[in-house]
């Protein structure tokens, strides 16, 4: 019997050898190698770069794969889907040492599901990523890679290895979405006249705050009467809950003015110490690979920690990584080769909060914003103490100015400035300290900074803050205007000119970090992470020029400056480039994408050259994740407050008969009102004319026209819209020249195309040197709710079954009803349709018409342009339901 089955089980091993391939020198490519197993992804359309989108499209099969097994052992390959439900469990394979595994999966890609491949061999478990996606769903200001889904949640494309743009939302005082506290005033000061120094008469005021007891976290406020304080030292907050008010930053408000020499921070809040590492409180990740974006891991052994635990994230990289990112190997600086230090291995360390234990898998607060790769070095996480942080402290409504010699000026660009260096520095720093918020400042004559941010701080706002006229000498260590070195900071609603770096990030600082709604102006550098591998940090909505680069030699050797960065409808010139083992992002960019300081780098992850409709994807992501009061609370507004996205610029434009244009069609698109469009006018008048085409039906109300600069005019014109190129409707006709520019309202409209047609002209020849179309909802009326009324399935005309849905609203302002259908038979998908109409009256009807059986299911979403309810209702048995 023995015998039987050592034949039988021979017989078993030799057929399933048979489906093995030994490996023969052949060239695959395998795009992850793990403890004990290579896996290369096979697929002709889905991308396995780090960093890269990994999708497939509803009509491919699912990635296939080869696996070489590094050991001998039992193989186990599942498929999930994007709520953890099994899709497909592949039988257990034996995987020989050595030998190759091919292998596919029997399923069917659904559209806009996310998959993720668990691949374990003997314990190694490694992760696939990717999502079935279809881009000829969006326009061309729609992102794909974070998208709002037919549910209205933010969706987010990773690459193949789960590495996603993080949620940044959690940056801010109190983790985000939560208004700065108002302290109730417990001191008073006015103004000296006779005073020489007022630094010890308010240090002593703060002093005496700090020693009252705490309620709801807050001390008291010392307020500063309108008027005008020197301080020839500084002032400190070194207690939670004390704040520092003045009444105004403005020449009415308070002023106060650094005197002396000494280079300093004039107002300091400072802890005693950085957060500190529990001794004995420490455990290993053992997830071979973290993404970027993610919340969750597996330790080694969660036990000793609990929810609600302070913890530090730890993310080592090892010299491989260093090597693998070529930072031992950096250009020697011209000159001076001394001056540049190769990288050695570091660590980065995310301060975080435990918000959920299941097992050994351990959850945190906000996303760890660098992969966590076994490879690479792996990570561990540490229980620390922060007993020397201060918490719950801020500086408002103050204005100050930095006193310094004028006699010391240099030259730059040809002109002269004051360059005097020794004075104080900053307005506001802060070290060792969470839940910070300071606002409404103005500094003037400083020579570094504004607000900084320092080391061992978390959770802290910046809002509202101003930097005019800076002094000191224009090179490296100066005119850094907000510096974040600390991590979870939201710098918002800022402005500065005169700056080298005006919204900086320094040397391995851990985000998610954010600067949103600022501007620079008046530039000598750029706004940028600086140097040695800061991660995670956000530009949104900033104007400024904006570079994440490898900055090689520059410094001391500050090579790639940032990973994991973002850029989002910023306006200004900008550098995204990628480095190896991460990504970078430029979305909704506008302004010219330079090549960087040390062409050729790749590229970053880029959609760009006109705004995204997400106006702030920080607004939107804490949206998502605490609701409209958070916004609320923080003053934000998700919605284009500018009304600056100009739906005509570089958009296709065309003329009647192009070869008798003077200067081309384009230059009326261009953004550039220094070029112009001309035609002769000596040909028929129908030709005098000029069509735009947006692209796609987009609602607008607003028509911007900026005529020639000199005197030939058009007398008369007319502007037509359409939403077929085809048969037109008349938008505006004037009687009058246009001899200057013209700005044409209207009732909103939904069109593709814009004609500009000249019905009588006055002169040889006639010009436009801009046009410009937006959707300006300043220009709307009040809006009031709307809301779905009816849903229903009926027999259509064609014998199969219409989809109807009505919207009413009184009032509400033109918007776009939008349906979209998933048509399953039984439990198989077989069609999705998406339709929309522009809403405009106050009963609308949405209707689709496509046969259905009788045994078919299908789910209807309906959403709102103007609300963020999504309908959802799911039909069976579609023939009793309609009749």
């Amino acid at each position: 019997m023995d015998f039987w089955k050592k034949v039988f089980c021979l017989c078993v091993v030799t057929l399933m050898l048979c489906a093995l391939t030994p490996v023969q020198g052949h060239a695959v490519n395998y795009q992850l190698d793990s403890t004990n197993m290579q896996i290369a992804l096979l697929h002709p359309r889905m991308s396995v770069e780090i960093g890269a989108p990994a999708y497939i499209l509803e009509k491919d099969d699912f990635p296939a794969f080869i696996l070489l097994p590094k050991v001998d052992g039992m193989f186990n390959c599942i498929v999930y889907n994007s709520d953890g439900a099994i899709v497909y469990r592949m039988p257990t394979k034996i995987a020989l040492s050595n030998f190759e595994l091919n292998c596919s999966f029997p399923v069917k890609p659904i559209l806009w599901e996310q998959y993720r491949i668990e691949f374990e061999l003997e314990g190694n478990r490694e992760d696939i990523y990717f999502s079935v996606f279809d881009p000829l769903y969006f326009t061309d200001t729609q992102s794909k890679a974070v998208y709002r889904g037919i549910d209205g949640a933010l969706k987010y494309l990773s690459d193949y290895r789960g590495n996603t743009i993080p949620d940044f939302s959690n940056a801010g005082y109190m983790g985000g979405g939560v208004s700065n506290p108002n302290a109730n005033l417990a001191e008073i000061l006015y103004p000296d006249e006779n005073a020489e120094d007022d630094t010890e008469r308010i240090q002593a005021a703060i002093d005496r705050v700090s020693a009252l007891p705490l309620i709801n976290g807050l001390r008291g406020a010392v307020l500063l009467k309108k008027g005008s304080y020197k301080i020839g030292s500084f002032l400190a907050i070194r207690a939670d809950g004390v704040v520092l008010r003045g009444e105004g930053a403005n020449q009415e408000g308070t002023i106060l003015t650094a005197i002396g020499k000494t280079v300093r921070s004039l107002i300091q809040i400072a802890g005693s110490g950085n957060p500190s590492e529990v001794t004995g409180a420490s455990v290993s990740i053992v997830d071979n690979y973290v993404p970027v974006g993610s919340r969750s891991f597996n330790v080694e052994n969660a036990n000793g920690f609990n929810v609600g635990d302070a913890i530090m994230v730890v993310r080592h990289g090892n010299a491989d990584w260093i090597a693998e990112i070529g930072m031992d190997d950096i250009a020697l600086r011209p000159g001076d080769p001394e001056a540049t230090k190769q990288w050695n291995p570091f660590d980065l360390h995310f301060d975080r909060i435990i918000t959920s234990i299941t097992g050994n898998l351990i959850t945190v607060d906000a996303p760890i914003v660098n992969s966590i790769e076994t490879l690479w070095g792996g990570g561990r996480i540490y229980r620390y103490s922060d007993e020397k942080r201060i918490s719950n402290a801020g500086v408002e409504d103050i204005m100050a100015v930095s006193a310094f010699d004028s006699s010391i000026t240099a030259v730059e660009g040809g002109e002269s400035y004051y360059s005097d260096m020794e004075h104080a520095s900053c307005m506001v720093e802060i070290t060792n300290a969470k839940n910070i918020w300071v606002k409404n400042l103005k500094s003037y004559h400083f020579s570094q900074h504004c607000v900084l941010v320092g080391r061992g701080t978390k959770w802290v706002t910046v809002e509202k803050c101003e930097n005019y006229e800076m002094v000191g000498i224009i090179a490296g260590g100066t005119r850094d205007v907000f510096p974040l070195l600390g991590q979870l900071a939201l710098v918002k609603d800022c402005y500065t000119e005169g700056a080298r770096h005006a919204y900086y990030v320094s040397s391995r600082v851990c985000g998610p970090n954010v600067f949103l709604d600022c501007t620079s102006e008046k530039e000598y550098g750029a706004s940028e992470p600086h140097q040695r591998w800061s991660v995670g940090g956000l530009y949104d909505n900033v104007r400024s020029t904006i570079l994440v680069q490898d900055r090689q030699w520059m410094g001391s050797g500050h090579g790639w400056s940032g990973a994991n960065y973002l850029l989002w409808n910023t306006v200004g010139n900008f550098c995204v480039q990628k480095p190896p083992t991460a990504q970078n992002y430029a979305i909704g960019s506008t302004g010219v994408m330079t090549n960087g300081s040390f062409p050729p780098r790749a590229e970053g992850y880029l959609e760009v050259g006109q705004f995204v409709d997400m106006r702030s994807i920080y607004l939107e992501q804490l949206y998502g994740r605490l609701g409209s009061q958070a916004i609320d609370a923080i003053g934000g507004n998700r919605e284009r407050e500018d009304n600056s996205v100009n739906y005509a610029l570089k958009k296709a434009v065309y003329t009647p008969g192009g070869s008798l244009s003077a200067s081309p069609p384009r230059n009326a698109v261009d953004g550039d009102k220094t070029t112009v469009w001309t035609l002769r006018a000596d040909q028929e008048l129908d030709v005098v004319q000029l069509t735009i085409d947006l692209g796609k039906s987009m609602l607008f109300n607003k028509v911007e026209i900026t005529a020639q600069r000199y005197s030939y005019r058009i007398s008369s014109y007319l502007l037509e819209y359409s939403s077929d190129g085809v048969n037109w409707d008349t938008m505006y006709l004037s009687s009058s020249p246009l001899a200057n520019d013209a700005t044409i309202t209207i009732s909103p409209v939904a069109a593709r195309y814009v004609k500009l047609r000249a019905t009588e002209i006055q002169s040889s020849h006639t010009g436009i040197s801009e046009i410009e179309i937006y959707y300006d909802r300043e220009l709307l009326p009040a809006t009031a709710a709307a809301e779905l009324s009816r849903l229903s399935v009926e027999i259509g005309p064609k014998g199969g079954y219409e989809i109807r849905a009505s919207i009413w609203g009184s009032g509400h302002e033109p918007a776009t009803l939008n349906m979209f259908a998933a048509l399953y038979d039984k439990n198989s998908f077989k069609q999705a349709i998406f339709t929309s109409a522009l809403c405009d009256d106050e009963l609308n009807i949405l209707e689709l018409d496509f046969p259905i059986s009788c045994t078919d299911r299908f789910i209807v979403y309906i959403w709102h342009e103007m609300s963020p309810i999504v309908h959802k209702v799911t039909f069976g048995d579609v023939s009793s339901k309609a009749r």
